[in-house]
């Protein structure tokens, strides 16, 4: 078996991820997060088959607004995957999310970086191989990739 890179540990509500920890199961949901009660049945069976972490999408203020009924009754910690609007990020950690997925695309500013939970900055590209991507479509894509990232670093995130 291969050894595994050496990270630092950080913690997704009670979950250690990285530094040495276990590996742990991940899942999403697949619910409209608005619907909470639909949402926290399936978190619940996803939980009985093991998970430990289950992300869910809050694509619009109704989904963030209804993590207030569903993070409460969650048997395991909830990471909110954001997609265009960093405002969105904002309203999940006020409901009290222990995680978040964002693409760095939607950060915006060093300034909207805090170091209150745990950020976990996606990727999204096409899935087209970047060889079959036009020219004119790489590079700046490349620079983004490199520049979001270092906002965290400007931030002294951690």
């Amino acid at each position: 078996m291969p050894e595994r890179r050496k990270t630092r540990r950080i913690m997704v509500g009670d979950v250690p991820i990285g530094g040495g920890a276990p590996i742990v199961i991940q899942s999403m949901t697949n619910t409209d997060t608005a619907d909470a009660a639909a949402t926290v049945d399936q978190i619940k069976r996803l939980a009985a088959a093991g998970c430990a972490l289950v992300r869910l999408t809050v694509p619009d203020e109704r989904a963030a607004a209804a993590l207030a009924e569903i993070i409460p009754q969650s048997p395991v910690p909830l990471i909110a995957d954001i997609h265009f609007d960093y405002k969105l990020a904002l309203l999940a950690l006020e409901q009290g999310i222990a995680g978040l997925r964002i693409n760095p695309g939607n950060i915006g500013g060093a300034e909207n970086v805090r170091s209150k939970p745990t950020w976990r900055p996606g990727r999204a590209t096409s899935p087209a191989t970047p060889r079959r991507r036009p020219r004119w479509w790489r590079a700046p894509c490349a620079r983004s990739r490199c520049w979001r990232p270092r906002i965290f670093t400007i931030s002294k995130f951690r």
